[in-house]
């Protein structure tokens, strides 16, 4: 009975997760027919016609975020009164093991520094191959991030990247947002430098926009993976 019972479980577990994938690709269907219709215009004056639909079925969508050659594909939310709302909905605010992916707590996409949080799924949708980033040569082959919004296409280098125990790690990365001061800043650097699988960042100013991505990491009950990056347009 117990095995009966773990084999439905895992199958409805499995026939959910693709429900909630199938739905995310129905949205990349709307952006990939608005991005035809739209051809011939200048790319960052269409942007809003390209996600102007899926904007107007969810109004919390800030943004869209893409790897190139990864899985990671997937509208971006936002809603400051509730930053969590999205850790377990998806695009049509219903319940969702895997979520969508969300601006964390006091910040927007304009902020000098934001954090995006989504899950690391067993299936490898949401950010389930983000820690492929772990390997320094993987991150030399797949350094960049593309991220759309109604100000325009936005391309991103990462720049480094690393795990931590946040019962164990001084350096809380999540307090790290916003517009801070170049003092600020400098501590940010700093503390990454020391934890950085690709060692010390050296290639980054005050002056650019870094965005990090984060989600939980299993080493450790409270563990999480963290890529950062810097603005390059």
């Amino acid at each position: 009975m117990i095995f009966l019972f773990s084999g439905y479980k895992l199958l409805s577990i499995k026939i959910n997760e693709k429900k909630e994938n199938n739905k995310f690709q129905d949205l990349r269907s709307k952006i990939e027919l608005r991005e035809s219709e739209k051809k011939g215009e200048d790319n960052n004056a269409s942007l809003y016609g390209k996600y102007q639909n899926i904007y107007k079925e969810n109004n919390d969508f800030v943004g869209w975020l893409k790897i190139p050659n990864t899985k990671i594909d997937y509208p971006v939310m936002s809603t400051p009164n509730d930053p969590n709302y999205y850790l377990r909905r998806n695009f049509e605010k219903e319940n969702s093991i895997s979520g969508t992916p969300y601006i964390g707590e006091g910040i927007d996409v304009n902020s000098k520094s934001f954090i995006i949080y989504s899950h690391n799924m067993k299936n490898h949708t949401m950010f389930g191959t983000l820690e492929k980033y772990k390997d320094i040569e993987y991150r030399n082959s797949n350094n960049l991030i593309e991220f759309d919004t109604f100000g325009g296409q936005r391309l991103y280098e990462i720049i480094a990247a690393y795990h931590i125990d946040l019962d164990k790690q001084h350096f809380k990365y999540y307090n790290y947002y916003g517009d801070w001061s170049e003092e600020r800043f400098n501590d940010f650097v700093e503390n990454i430098s020391k934890i950085s699988i690709y060692g010390k960042v050296e290639d980054v100013s005050y002056t650019d926009q870094i965005i990090q991505l984060s989600t939980c990491s299993y080493f450790t009950d409270d563990g999480r993976f963290v890529i950062v990056a810097k603005r390059i347009n």
